[in-house]
Formats: structure tokens, sequence, C-alpha cells
């Protein structure tokens, strides 16, 4: 093969790998002083479309997000619960909004905060435990409602390349994570009796900070891995020069 051939295959191999960024996705000079500013922005372009997913970054819709199931329990001495929930719907994503994104590119260290105003999930439940000295049971419909989320990640990325260009993938992401204000319902507990459903719901939120305390991991749980996917999604399909050229 001439020199010729061997220097233009691969760059036609790589460049049909990459693909063209799309207009809304605006790319971040990496050695720019005001690159998390820049982020910030491309950040805040990007969140209103993931309701209904974006295509062209392989992202599927944000609001509602589904998850198949979860599981906490619950260890007050007042209230000693074991709860599963299936059949997920997260709703309040798409009103996500990044705050104060900071990054050193070189190290694939990136910082931000997000604020989520209001959080509403609906989900099937099953509840086994104990309320005071009453025996709680249950199987039916929840709705679990969260606001004033608030968060700071700190995210790990390496480099790879691939068909000879960069590429980051982040590996590791710690999330701090709070929800100030938490209210639970449950149908149908103690099979269907309504009077005492009332009264236990009323004392499950009279007592929410006991579930908040197990709740917030769980949301937590679930935040990371959405944001996890959607960002190494992201950067998957774009390289680091598209993203962030020199």
């Amino acid at each position: 093969m001439n020199t010729f051939l061997k220097i233009v295959i691969p760059l036609c191999f790589a460049h049909a790998l990459t693909k063209d960024i799309p207009s809304f996705l605006r790319p971040c000079k990496r050695d720019d002083v005001t690159l998390g500013e820049c982020m910030t922005r491309t950040a805040y372009e990007i969140v209103p479309k993931l309701k209904n997913g974006i295509s062209e970054l392989a992202l599927d819709p944000l609001d509602p997000l589904l998850v198949s199931n979860v599981s906490f329990s619950t260890g007050g001495e007042s209230m000693r619960l074991d709860v599963k929930l299936k059949n997920l719907k997260v709703m309040g994503l798409e009103l996500f909004v990044v705050k104060n994104l900071t990054t050193k590119i070189n190290e694939g260290i990136f910082n931000f905060a997000f604020y989520v105003p209001q959080l509403r999930i609906v989900a099937d439940y099953e509840i086994e435990g104990k309320l005071l000295a009453f025996a709680v049971a249950g199987i039916g419909r929840c709705e679990l409602n969260g606001s004033d989320v608030s968060a700071t990640t700190l995210w790990w990325g390496k480099l790879y390349e691939k068909g000879g260009e960069k590429y980051i993938r982040f590996d590791k992401l710690d999330i701090e994570f709070d929800i100030k204000n938490v209210t639970v319902h449950f149908e149908n507990l103690f099979g269907g009796n309504e009077e005492l459903t009332l009264v236990a719901n009323k004392m499950f939120n009279e007592n929410i900070n006991i579930l908040k305390e197990e709740l917030q991991p769980v949301i937590k749980n679930i935040i990371n891995d959405v944001l996890t996917d959607y960002v190494n999604k992201l950067h998957s399909e774009y390289t680091m020069d598209q993203l962030f050229p020199l």
C-alpha cells in the first residue's frame, strides 16, 4: 500500500465513526477561562429538549422517567417498614437546572450543582411492617412528592480512543443530595380500609423524616444512574475535539 493510502484510509475511517455535532450542542473551548460558564449555557439549552428525548444524542425522554423497581426499609422505633416500588414514573426532571459548573478538564474532573423545584413519583407498591403498635400491610398505588431538590456532584472521567479519536467516559460520580419537603400517600392499606389508610398516611407524613432518611438515597441513586447514562451517551457520540475544541 502506498503512503497516500496509508494516510487517507485511517482518516476516512475516523471520519466515518464521528458524526456532525448538532446546532443546539454548543462546543466549549477547553482552554477558555470561561469554560464552566460555556458548559452551563450549553446545559441550559439541552435540558428543555430532554423531556421528549433527543434522537441525535440517543437520549430517551426524561419526563416521565421510567424506573422498573426500587426498595427501601425503615428502622425507626415508631415505624418499621419494608417497601417495594415497581413501575415507577418520575416526573419533574424536565425542570432540572444546572448551577455553578466548574471543571479541570485535562484531569477529567467536572463539578456542578443542580436544582429541581418539584419532583413527583407514582408507582405500584408492596408494604409490610409496623406503625406504632399496629401491623401495616398493603398492595396498591402510591405517590411521593418532593420539593426544593438540590444536589452537588463531582465526576471523574477517563479518556479513551475509538477510531483514532479521543472520547471521555465517566466511571465515578459522587453526589450530595437533599430534598427539603417530602409527602407520601399510599392507597389500599389494611386491605382497603379507608379510615385506617387515612390514619396511616397521616402518621407517615407526621413522621416523614424517618421515611425521608430512607427515600433520599433511593431518589439519589435514580438520579445518579440517569445522569451517568445521559452524560456518557452524549460523550460517546462526539469526540473531545468536537465538544471541547482547542
